[in-house]
């Protein structure tokens, strides 16, 4: 796993653990290299890590790379969410250890059941924080 990666695990303001990623490691204006994440992911292979709420232990094998930039929902990704996911890459291990529940997703080509896909993720374009700063009531004139 690689060292430098700048991921804060804080709560919002139900309680509930949100995972921030403070670095924009992939970028474009157009499109994401999605060969540059998968090198990304190969970092992760062969680590583990133990989901906080339910004590399972989920092990990253060496398909995760392809699986995470290969799909036909990650091609389908475009703009600020495809920034999103592949930007997602870098809190992998604290989106794991944060993971609540167990969801399944059947796969249609292969019929299998994937445990805890990181799906559908979305760019927060608000400030899921905004409740920890102090603002100033005072209106400017």
């Amino acid at each position: 796993m690689e060292s430098n990666r700048n991921v804060t695990i804080v709560n919002d303001s139900a309680g509930k653990d949100v995972v921030l990623i403070n670095d924009i490691k992939f970028k474009g204006k157009r499109s994401i290299n999605w060969d540059d994440v998968k090198k990304y992911l190969k970092s992760y292979i062969d680590d583990s890590f133990q989901i906080q709420s339910t004590g399972d232990w989920i092990y990253i094998c060496n398909d995760l790379p392809n699986e995470y930039t290969g799909s036909e929902y990650t091609f389908g990704l475009k703009g600020t969410n495809a920034k999103a996911k592949a930007n997602a890459t870098q809190g992998i291990p604290e989106l794991i250890t944060t993971a609540q529940g167990k969801h399944f997703r059947e796969n249609k080509e292969d019929k299998k059941l994937y445990l805890y896909d990181i799906l559908d993720i979305k760019k927060e374009t608000s400030n899921p924080l905004e409740h920890l700063a102090v603002h100033d009531k005072k209106p400017i004139s």
